[in-house]
């Protein structure tokens, strides 16, 4: 969002796991208490200066790094708000005097944790994580203790909902601490991981899962990973009890342990999966591992299900107490089960037209439309026209409400989209149609396909139209490129792949 990444660079310019469906959707317990708005003519800094007896530590902060300004400002923001009782604590815990014992800049990151660029009422906070990231550009999990909210896994939300002008407050009995390691940092430290982690240790993806940003096209972005990791006491249940016991178990000696193709590292990769998916962003469909060359199946019904089988109904589950864990480059989630790798049973794959690294790194992104000139700006998106269009627009019948437009006329499109698993797909898309749309020719890979995509239409309307079918041989990224055939608008949204069994 805009003003999230205004609030990253502002200083440079001046308990459970519920199985049933209902605790998996973004709502609050039917039993949790919801306070009346407060007078929204104040700026949420004018809320927190005329409360300062409750509030006057965090204040300091606020007023030294000159955030002060910030939150007198349009906004909209959500601030989660530590009582003088949580800074104390948080004093004493990290073995500070006082406020005045904390760097400017640790105080910085301590103010931006707490800080976010969106309004977060408390109705939209389910099991997993806040909606977005904070003014580090970090997530922060959430969780439930009754009819409480559980910010972090610490902090209690104690009064909800402060309308303000420019935004809600909620008051925490606990200071949030920064987002610091990343997902391999935080389980090398774990003992009870201690086997999982030197296993991803020797095969090198210890390294990769270390990462915090990599170069994509021309910027440098933030890298993401879900890790789903196996304790000590769920191998001691299978009679392993080190990290040689379990190379053992899946060396198949296809060269070294880290050699992609050798059997333990595709264990291990297993476990490792590309993007971030807190439980709340979880969703039945298909998660790819950090090479996209496997995936893993998972099914949201009554309970979250790891590569579920309908012949036998089995599946692996996430163990409740120690999912959400997050970290500076992703989360991880314990799971209750060896997970060996495997061809998960066919789904079908959905992969969006707006889901690249440099493209969710504009300010734009999920915020609004903005124009592209050049056809060479983005790595993975190349076009010859006018211009290119990031689409973006609530209340749209898209994924997310955005899609990739192109401009009236004459035009050329071409999306590489991340790898894709080899075999037989039905593969179509889903557009936008109407009266000044283009109709197009396809190609996949350079070769013309057979169909004509038509998405001028009588009316306005949303379809998803046919492509092609293919066998593919192997698993490897593929281009889809659109020329037109009668000129017009394009309103792209996403890829199907239907496996064709």
């Amino acid at each position: 969002m805009k003003n999230l990444k205004n609030l990253i660079s502002y200083k440079k310019g001046i308990l459970l796991l519920g199985v049933m469906l209902i605790t998996m959707t973004n709502c609050i317990h039917e039993d949790a208490q919801i306070w009346e708005p407060d007078d929204i003519s104040l700026q949420i800094a004018e809320y927190i200066e005329l409360n300062s007896d409750n509030f006057s530590e965090f204040n300091e902060m606020i007023l030294r790094t000159e955030f002060v300004h910030l939150l007198k400002a349009r906004g909209p923001y959500t601030l989660f708000l530590p009582t003088n009782e949580a800074m104390q604590s948080y004093y004493t815990e990290k073995g500070y005097s006082g406020v005045d014992a904390i760097s400017l800049e640790e105080m910085e990151k301590l103010v931006r944790t707490h800080l976010f660029a969106y309004l977060i009422p408390t109705q939209s906070i389910g099991l997993g994580a806040l909606p977005d990231t904070n003014a580090l550009g970090d997530f922060i999990a959430t969780e439930f203790d009754g009819s409480d909210i559980v910010i972090a896994k610490r902090a209690t939300i104690i009064k909800r909902d402060i309308l303000n002008a420019n935004g809600y407050i909620h008051v925490l009995d606990q200071v949030i601490d920064p987002v610091v390691n990343t997902v391999f940092q935080i389980l090398e430290t774990d003992p009870e991981y201690s086997i999982f982690t030197e296993g991803l240790r020797r095969t090198g993806l210890s390294k990769i899962l270390s990462l915090v940003t990599a170069p994509y096209g021309r910027t440098e972005v933030r890298v993401w990973y879900t890790l789903l990791a196996v304790s000590n006491d769920v191998y001691a249940a299978s009679s392993i009890n080190t990290v040689d016991d379990l190379i053992a178990k899946y060396d198949d000696a296809l060269g070294p342990i880290n050699n992609p193709e050798n059997g333990f590292f595709k264990y291990m990769e297993y476990h490792c999966l590309e993007g971030i998916y807190y439980l709340s962003a979880m969703a039945t469909g298909v998660y790819p591992v950090i090479s996209r060359e496997n995936q893993v199946n998972i099914t949201v019904d009554t309970a979250y299900k790891i590569n579920y089988d309908p012949t036998d109904s089995t599946f692996i589950s996430f163990i409740p107490l120690s999912a959400n864990v997050s970290s500076k480059n992703g989360v991880i989630h314990a799971i209750n089960d060896l997970m060996p790798a495997e061809i998960p049973f066919p789904q079908q794959i959905v992969l969006q037209t707006t889901h690249f690294p440099d493209l969710k790194a504009e300010d734009c992104y999920l915020n609004y439309i903005k124009n592209f000139m050049d056809g060479d700006y983005f790595a993975k998106i190349k076009w010859q026209g006018d211009y290119m269009q990031y689409y973006y627009k609530s209340g749209q019948n898209y994924l997310q409400n955005d899609c990739i437009s192109m401009s009236q006329g004459f035009w050329w499109l071409e999306i590489t989209m991340p790898k894709m698993p080899k075999g037989k797909y039905a593969i179509s898309a889903y557009f936008k149609v109407g009266e000044n749309r283009a109709n197009m020719i396809c190609y996949i890979d350079d070769v013309k396909t057979d169909l004509i995509v038509e998405t001028r239409a009588d009316s306005k309307s949303y379809m998803t139209i046919p492509i092609a079918e293919v066998d593919w041989a192997e698993t490897r990224e593929h281009k889809f490129k659109f020329v037109t055939l009668v000129p017009g608008i394009l309103y792209l949204d996403r890829f199907i792949f239907d496996p064709i069994l």
